[in-house]
Order: C-alpha cells, then structure tokens, then sequence
C-alpha cells in the first residue's frame, strides 16, 4: 500500500518492492506468506524483514537472473533498491537469452549464439 499524501517520495520505492512480490507470485505459482494474518505479515516484513524465498528460483535457469533482481527490488534499504530505469535495462540486456528460451533453447551466453538452431514457425 502507498500513501501517497503521507510520503509521496516513498511511494515509488514501495511500487519496486511490491513489484518484486508480484514477479515472485508469477514465477513461482505461490503465494507469499501465505496463512499468515495481518499482523503477522507486517511482522514478518517489517519488524524481521523477511521476504519469500529465492533458493527454488536461484537454482533453476534461467530463474537466477530473476532471483537476483528480486532480491535487489527487496533491499531492506529502499533507496539501494533498482529504479525501473534499471529494471527495464537489466531486462533488455537479458533478452536475448529470454529469446532463446521462448523457442526451446538452453541458456546460453553469446560464444554459442552462432551455434543455436533456427526457430521452429
């Protein structure tokens, strides 16, 4: 939630976080803190600075990419976390390998792009 009227400055630091919770949900088909009441979460998050967890994404390709930026858009210190600037030129930067996985594909680095087949149509 942001209030506006309260931190305006804040709120777009918030809207990366909570973009980052909204990609984990995507990614992973869970929910986050799941079970948990109110007061619980705001525990959780606030108090102990939990966040869900990374381990199954950083461990399978090419979720360490994903794993990594959420972890950065979940910094307990907003100012450190990627503005959208940065989050839009880490995902075009990644492009290509999201290209190759979106037509069958490993993940592979730029020594084997030549290799790589042609797209089925």
């Amino acid at each position: 939630m942001c209030f506006h009227s309260l931190a305006p400055s804040l709120c777009l630091l918030q809207n990366r976080y909570s973009f980052a919770v909204t990609a984990w949900e995507t990614l992973t088909g869970e929910v986050p803190w799941a079970g948990l009441s109110v007061t619980e979460l705001v525990l959780a998050v606030c108090a102990r600075q939990e966040r869900p967890p990374l381990g199954g994404l950083a461990a399978a390709s090419p979720f360490p990419f994903f794993a990594d930026l959420l972890g950065r858009c979940w910094d307990a210190d907003p100012a450190r976390r990627p503005s959208f600037g940065e989050l839009a030129t880490l995902f075009e930067e990644a492009a290509p390998q999201f290209e190759a996985l979106r037509c069958g594909w490993k993940w592979a680095d730029e020594t084997t792009a030549q290799s790589r087949p042609k797209p089925k149509a």
